[in-house]
Order: structure tokens, then C-alpha cells, then sequence
């Protein structure tokens, strides 16, 4: 990607946070990124959960689709 980096590793595993992982590619590769989170049908910057674990981000990206995309229950009233 870099004539200046041409080549390195980064470690993106669950238990890392975003923080370390936009640090590894700043650092290591020069380039700057930025993790993003789902929630529901927007993707937000980890500015605010950048101390969280990408599993934390995941976990909490699923229970927003979850709570966005659920009905009420439909509640019949007998006369």
C-alpha cells in the first residue's frame, strides 16, 4: 500500500480493542483508519468505545440490530 511499508502484519483478533488495532496500522503501516461500529443501520466511529474489544463492538452491534428490528406484540382485545 506504502513504498515506505511494503510490508507487515496486524493482529486484528476479538480480545483486541480498536484503539490498539488503528494504532498497529498507524504505526506499522503508516496508514491512518478508523474502526467503525454497526448500530442497527448506521456505522459509527469508535471515537467514544475505542478502549472496547472489537468482540465488546460486535456484541453490542448485534443487540442494536436486534432491538431495532423487533415488533411488538400484537395485542387482539375480545369485546
Amino acid at each position: 500500500i506504502r513504498i515506505m511499508h511494503p510490508f507487515g502484519w496486524v493482529n486484528i483478533d476479538s480480545s483486541r480493542t480498536a484503539a490498539e488495532v488503528e494504532s498497529d496500522f498507524r504505526h506499522g503501516m503508516g496508514l491512518n483508519v478508523q474502526v467503525l461500529r454497526s448500530s442497527g443501520n448506521l456505522w459509527l466511529a469508535t471515537t467514544q468505545t475505542d478502549n472496547w474489544t472489537l468482540q465488546q463492538l460486535n456484541e453490542s452491534g448485534k443487540q442494536a440490530g436486534k432491538e431495532i428490528f423487533q415488533f411488538p406484540e400484537e395485542r387482539i382485545e375480545e369485546d
